[in-house]
């Protein structure tokens, strides 16, 4: 299968790794002053909150978390960020792929504690929002029990 991007930054840059930057691609992240955790971060693949600093490289920072959609995740229904070319209504695991990645508010305290207990960070954005990064599409590698798996409404 043919590779859609020639730079997975994930796989070059283990603080892209190691801050959840999974859906930064090509041109997505440069040269600059680095990146704060807790800053959102849109990428070809996506939206996601940095969940640790990414020194020496910057990207498309978004400077306030501007909910376009709802997810259903472990019960809760959260506000989020999602790609804004992803599919509206029923879409298949296919057709979420490449818009996988989704940042979301963590609206309450039975929020934060469930997020806490299945080791999903939480972020504080700088507006004071409480974010997390959740999961729409769905692939082999990210296996079906990931408690970032999150379902788009």
């Amino acid at each position: 299968m043919p590779k859609k991007h020639a730079i997975y930054w994930y796989r070059t840059q283990p603080s892209v790794k190691k801050a959840f930057l999974y859906n930064c691609r090509d041109r997505d992240l440069r040269d600059g002053d680095g990146i704060t955790p807790g800053s959102i971060v849109q990428g070809v693949g996506g939206f996601v909150v940095a969940e640790c600093a990414v020194p020496n490289l910057t990207g498309n920072l978004i400077s306030n978390f501007r909910p376009n959609r709802r997810c259903e995740w472990m019960g809760f229904t959260l506000q989020c960020m999602a790609h804004p070319e992803a599919p509206t209504g029923a879409a298949t695991k296919q057709q979420l792929r490449p818009y996988n990645y989704i940042v979301a508010a963590v609206p309450d305290a039975a929020a934060m504690n469930h997020a806490s207990t299945v080791g999903i960070p939480i972020e504080s954005h700088p507006d004071g929002k409480k974010l997390i990064n959740l999961e729409i599409g769905s692939f082999e590698a990210q296996g079906k029990q990931s408690p970032r798996r999150a379902k788009l409404l």
